[in-house]
């Protein structure tokens, strides 16, 4: 199997400060992996950034951002610049049953999961080809 080489390049990682997004980060950031990283709280952002540069990242940024907003989503974009690789991350997810979800909630999930990823993908690939 064909591996790729990360070290030096510039990866957005969204969904950076929970879950599997800190393993991510770690594993990237042990790759030599130049990261650009993004959640909602900069509290967490912090603390996952000051991880990856212990496992030997350099220069680690963050961007305190919420993709559901628009102005956030170009914000983050123009802030991280041009980019070798995103990973689209973030997500949200209800544990309650389908029927037991508000027309909202379904909403959300839906903007999140599908639309967010697939504009910022739409955004950052011409600067990639």
């Amino acid at each position: 199997m064909a591996t790729v080489e990360l070290r030096g390049r510039r990866i957005l990682l969204t969904g950076a400060s929970r879950g599997i997004g800190t393993h991510v980060a770690l594993a990237l950031a042990q790759g030599g992996a130049k990261l650009v990283l993004t959640a909602r709280s900069a509290e967490a952002l912090g603390a996952i950034a000051a991880r990856c540069e212990a496992a030997g990242a350099e220069g680690v940024t963050t961007i305190r951002a919420d993709l559901l907003d628009a102005d956030d989503r170009g914000r983050v974009l123009a802030e991280a610049g041009e980019l070798d690789v995103l990973i689209n991350n973030a997500g949200v997810e209800y544990t309650k049953r389908l029927l037991a979800q508000s027309d909202a909630e379904v909403e959300r999930q839906l903007a999140l999961n599908l639309h967010v990823p697939i504009e910022l993908s739409r955004r950052v690939l011409p600067g990639m080809l």
